[in-house]
């Protein structure tokens, strides 16, 4: 199949189905991992496939760019443990809501050898608990009084 796209096409019907199908563009994003058991991290879009490996991870979606900065705010790194990198995660989807676009509810699951875990209600209101106390802390420390603006 792949030796006909660069054919040239006699019936025109046939040509202009051909030009459709490659200048069609999903505008869209995967991430996809795993290859066996070994956690690989891939993009793939319109623009291409991209391998994400030696970061160890990614945001696609109208929030990347909150959501990765995040991400790299919190110094993600494949060393974080579980609990850790849920957390960051939660918290880049929670900055990524100021995008439009972006679904301001949230579901957050992991996976492990007995396949996808969702966090309940439970976890994530903890979550939000402690994603709320972290924004207002620096708002209402008690060393603000000490700033000296005169």
């Amino acid at each position: 199949m792949k030796e006909n796209l660069n054919k040239e096409f006699k019936n025109p019907f046939i040509k202009l189905m051909f030009d459709k199908v490659l200048n069609t563009k999903l505008n869209t994003n995967l991430l996809l991992g795993f290859d066996g058991d070994k956690a690989k991290i891939h993009e793939i879009s319109d623009g291409g496939t991209s391998d994400l490996r030696t970061i160890n991870f990614y945001t696609i979606g109208s929030g990347s760019t909150q959501a990765f900065n995040t991400l790299l705010f919190q110094k993600q790194s494949i060393d974080e443990n579980l609990i850790t990198t849920i957390y960051n995660v939660f918290k880049a989807k929670k900055n990524a809501e100021i995008m439009p676009g972006v679904d301001k509810k949230t579901k957050l699951g992991y996976l492990n050898a007995q396949g996808v875990k969702m966090l309940n209600k439970e976890n994530l209101y903890n979550l939000e608990n402690i994603y709320n106390n972290e924004l207002s802390y620096g708002k209402t420390h008690k060393n603000l009084k000490k700033i000296n603006l005169s």
